[in-house]
C-alpha cells in the first residue's frame, strides 16, 4: 500500500498500534479466563508423564497379570495432555515471535524513515511493543519451550528416581526370596 501524505502515513501508524493494542488485551483476556485450567493441564501432564511412563516401565519389566489395559491407557492420557500442551506451547511460540518480528519492522522503519512526524509515531509505537509484549502466561510463569523442556526434564528426573528404587525394591525382594 503506498500512501503518500505524511498525515495519512501518521494515521495508519495509530491504527497499527491501536489493533496491536486491542491484540495484546485478547490475549491477556485469554490468560485471565483459561491459565489456571493451563496450569492443570500442565501439572495433570506431569503426573500423567511420570505415572503413565513408569506403569508401562513395570508392565515390560515386572509382567504383572491384568496391568497392562492400565499402562496402555495411562499412555494414550500422557500422550492427550502432550498433544494439548505441545498446542498451546507452539501457538505461544508463534505469538511471541511474532511480537520481536513486528518490533524489528518498526525500529529498521525508523531508521529508514525521514519525516520526524512518523518517526515520532514509530517511536511511540516501538515504546508500545517494548512495555507490553503479548505472552501466553498464567501469571506465575510463561508457558512457552522453556516451560515444556523444564516439564520434560523434571518427569525424567522422577523417573529415573522412581525406577532405581523399584530396580533396588525388586532386587531385595527376589534376594530375600532365594535366602528363604
Amino acid at each position: 500500500m503506498n500512501v503518500g501524505n505524511i498525515e495519512e502515513q501518521v494515521e495508519l501508524i495509530r491504527q497499527v498500534a491501536k489493533l496491536y493494542d486491542e491484540l495484546t488485551d485478547v490475549t491477556s483476556k485469554m490468560n485471565n479466563c483459561f491459565a489456571l485450567q493451563t496450569m492443570f493441564y500442565m501439572i495433570a501432564w506431569i503426573f500423567n508423564t511420570i505415572h503413565g511412563v513408569f506403569t508401562f516401565y513395570r508392565l515390560v519389566y515386572c509382567e504383572p497379570p491384568g496391568y497392562e489395559y492400565l499402562a496402555y491407557l495411562g499412555l494414550v492420557w500422557l500422550i492427550y495432555y502432550a498433544l494439548y500442551l505441545s498446542a498451546i506451547v507452539v501457538v505461544s511460540g508463534l505469538l511471541k515471535q511474532e511480537g520481536k518480528a513486528t518490533a524489528t519492522l518498526i525500529h529498521k522503519a525508523i531508521n529508514l524513515h525521514w519525516n520526524p512526524k512518523v518517526i515520532d509515531k514509530l517511536r511511540t509505537f516501538s515504546q508500545q511493543l517494548g512495555h507490553r509484549q503479548p505472552i501466553v502466561t498464567c501469571g506465575l510463569f510463561p508457558f512457552d519451550w522453556s516451560l515444556f523442556y523444564s516439564s520434560i526434564g523434571l518427569c525424567v528426573t522422577y523417573l529415573a528416581i522412581m525406577i532405581q528404587l523399584d530396580a533396588a525394591t525388586n532386587t531385595t525382594q527376589n534376594t530375600t526370596m532365594l535366602i528363604l
